[in-house]
């Protein structure tokens, strides 16, 4: 073979390659994702211990839903509430708690309040004459 042709050859090859594999510079034909929503939850408000699932959706520019798109879910305030990878939230701690949706760049954000007060309060007998309070002795009155 002679120089030339084996030239042309190993052109020929590397725009082969090039076309079965792409530039990176054309585009791929996956959607992109114009904005992202969280779908808006039945509650904002919660207390402490509570858990809820939140949805979120990517779409297109045509607001079209992407549905493989991944979303990246994060609390922005992990000391009130926590988010796993599948949007479940926990809520911790009482406060103001910012729980983001990602995807292709774009993000959404909701904000969930979790309340600090008990759900219930138990109350158990003091014994054989039932419950039991103290009662601090009083000062300067008889």
């Amino acid at each position: 073979m002679n120089q030339p042709h084996r030239r042309r050859s190993a052109a020929l090859a590397a725009l082969a390659l090039a076309a079965l594999l792409g530039c990176g510079d054309e585009p791929s034909g996956a959607p992109v994702v114009a904005f992202v929503v969280i779908e808006p939850p039945a509650t904002t408000t919660l207390s402490i211990g509570d858990t809820l699932r939140l949805r979120a959706v990517a779409a297109d520019e045509q607001a079209r839903p992407i549905p493989r798109a991944p979303i990246e879910w994060t609390s922005l305030n992990p000391q009130v509430a926590e988010v796993d990878a599948a949007g479940l939230v926990t809520a911790l701690d009482g406060g103001d708690a910012r729980i983001q949706a990602a995807s292709g760049g774009q993000a959404d954000t909701v904000t969930l309040t979790v309340i600090s007060v008990p759900k219930g309060i138990a109350v158990a007998p003091g014994g054989p004459g039932g419950a039991r309070v103290p009662v601090p002795p009083s000062r300067g009155r008889r």
